[in-house]
């Protein structure tokens, strides 16, 4: 039986499918179906996005204020959702990139995307949700740790700092990979890390009422093919196939 489901549906657009959305940046789906253990029904979905940019640029200009945003990644964020740039019309957002950011990390730790869902939520019963989690995107800061410089910069610029005489040393985990700094087994071992990281934290939300999904926004790629990172406008399937999985 196959279970992929097509690419033209989008979750932000079809929010009568769901209360609560989970967006985890960069999982893949054979990643997800090999390590996820949260019961529930799992198909594979065709993504019409390889990268977090056309996910929220195929939401321009749109009325999306039945929902409540959590971003994790300052690629998502409230400055970006004006009129003047993707004019995005939330009930609520959340920066939590912002708040949430852990400067030793250099990232988002799952735990700021969930203390945030559950505070708003114990204040106001309003609004379906969309946790965006930064992970599995690098670094990776499960049990098996790799360091890189995650998204230090874009956040700096996003504060509007200036990043012109700073200097950031860290290679991506994309770079130590195609260099031989690491294998591809150990990155593949922080991967799955990440992903069982995020899924750990889960609990809390997967407690709140309402029908739940977890998916992602687009894959990751990690010198398959001779592809690394997630470059826009790829259709590799290690990009555009991510979970949708249904939580029971």
């Amino acid at each position: 039986m196959d279970k992929t489901i097509g690419q033209s549906y989008n979750p932000l657009l079809n929010s009568q499918d769901w209360d609560i959305l989970i967006v985890l940046d960069a999982c893949r789906f054979d990643i997800f179906e090999k390590i996820n253990k949260i019961k529930g029904k799992l198909r594979k979905r065709i993504s019409f996005s390889s990268c977090t940019g056309e996910w929220i640029q195929s939401v321009r200009g749109e009325d999306l204020s039945r929902i409540v945003y959590f971003s994790a990644n300052p690629l998502i964020s409230k400055q970006r959702l004006i009129p003047e740039k993707l004019d995005i019309k939330f009930k609520e957002f959340f920066d939590v990139w912002d708040k949430g950011w852990d400067d030793t990390l250099k990232s988002v730790p799952p735990k700021a995307v969930v203390n945030a869902v559950i505070n708003y939520r114990n204040r106001s019963t309003a609004g379906k949700l969309v946790a965006h989690f930064i992970q599995l995107h690098p670094p990776f800061i499960g049990d098996t740790k790799i360091n890189e410089l995650g998204y230090e910069q874009i956040r700096l610029r996003e504060k509007g700092e200036d990043i012109s005489n700073k200097v950031f040393e860290k290679l991506t985990v994309y770079q130590q990979v195609k260099d031989g700094k690491i294998s591809y087994e150990h990155c593949m071992k922080g991967y799955e890390d990440n992903l069982k990281l995020v899924l750990d934290s889960l609990t809390p939300i997967l407690k709140l009422p309402g029908r739940k999904v977890i998916t992602a926004d687009h894959g990751d790629c990690f010198g398959e093919d001779g592809v690394f990172a997630h470059p826009a406008e790829s259709r590799h399937p290690l990009l555009v196939h991510v979970p949708w999985f249904e939580v029971l």
